[in-house]
């Protein structure tokens, strides 16, 4: 039986492009270089969640962007994905994909600290970078 990994076909379309972008990198790239669903770019549960994020994004006229870089004492952390407004540019959702385990607790607690920093270094509101559990 296989697994349903959530995956929003219906979303993709052609008014999402840079989301059918990163689709093409996440999924198709990926199997024609014949490399596995794993490391720096995720698991295919992070995979799948990062794309539906960023096509209900690109839907909603926010612009996505994927590992946004921020500046945080002295180094730099990413958020994994950001919406940004489309007149101006700057970025108003930020979404950090993390996984849960079955009692609901962050299995890697560095992402919980990550969000914070990049919240602080923004001088964003605490809670403001959406910590999204792709875990299913």
């Amino acid at each position: 039986m296989s697994k349903d990994l959530g995956f929003r076909n219906d979303l993709l379309g052609p008014d999402t492009p840079i989301t059918n972008a990163r689709f093409n990198k996440l999924f198709v790239q990926t199997v024609e270089q014949g490399k596995a669903f794993s490391g720096r770019l995720g698991n295919i549960d992070t995979r799948v969640a990062t794309v539906n994020k960023a096509a209900e994004f690109e839907r909603s006229g926010l612009i996505p962007r994927f590992e946004y870089p921020v500046n945080v004492d002295g180094g730099k952390r990413f958020v994994d994905l950001v919406g940004l407004d489309s007149r101006t540019r700057q970025p108003t959702n930020f979404v950090q994909f993390v996984k849960e385990n079955n009692s609901g607790i962050i299995i890697r607690s560095d992402e919980i600290i990550a969000a914070q920093q990049i919240e602080r270094s923004l001088n964003l509101s605490p809670g403001t970078v959406q910590l999204f559990n792709t875990r299913r």
